[in-house]
């Protein structure tokens, strides 16, 4: 009926054909005030082909009394992501991917209202993706809550503002498996966002 709407879809893999010049510079400064001496340094170029993963998602939508509810959730399996015609170095990658990463999912759900006899609508939302690594620290999903608002300056332009706070984790290596350097970034940016709608 008119009051509600479901959909899914299935994202076929993207290929991807890359060349790419790259270039690395480093400094480190330790506590004790020693230092890397001379800086690393490097420069390259290389070619690749990388497929993406195959993509599930699934919606949903219900709308009543000027209520329009939503929620959503989307699969991704990442071990299938691979690279190809590659040098060796960058063909290892596809161990590391079936050995360290994991299937990924992302859901979410929102709340719209449009108040009575007022130009304003009011809306708010939680969405949350996993991380996509099998051996990570607790809190390392990314988690987002949104709050937000448009008010209608014509019958066909509209003003939206939003509030978003994020939460994630990551786990961290300065010097690559060595446990002595892993640490837990946190960051907890807030987000502010303006636009302009207008239908024609």
């Amino acid at each position: 009926g008119s009051f509600m709407r479901f959909g899914a879809t299935v994202k076929f893999p993207t290929f991807y054909d890359i060349e790419e010049s790259f270039s690395q510079e480093a400094n480190a400064y330790f506590d004790d005030g020693a230092h890397i001496d001379p800086p690393y340094d490097m420069d390259g170029e290389t070619a690749y082909k990388v497929s993406s993963p195959w993509v599930y998602s699934a919606g949903v939508s219900v709308h009543a009394a000027g209520i329009t509810f939503a929620a959503g959730v989307e699969y991704s399996d990442v071990t299938l992501m691979e690279f190809s015609d590659a040098t060796r170095e960058v063909e290892k990658l596809n161990i590391y991917i079936v050995q360290e990463l994991v299937g990924q999912t992302t859901w979410g759900f929102g709340v719209e209202y449009d108040i009575p006899l007022l130009p304003i609508i009011v809306r708010g939302s939680l969405a949350s993706t996993t991380s996509p690594y099998s051996a990570d620290v607790p809190g390392s999903s990314i988690t987002h809550f949104s709050l937000g608002a448009g008010i209608y300056l014509a019958p066909n332009v509209r003003l939206d503002g939003l509030f978003r706070f994020s939460d994630l984790s990551q786990l961290r290596s300065n010097y690559g498996s060595i446990e002595e350097s892993r640490y837990i970034y946190t960051i907890k940016p807030l987000n502010l966002g303006m636009q302009i709608t207008y239908r024609y």
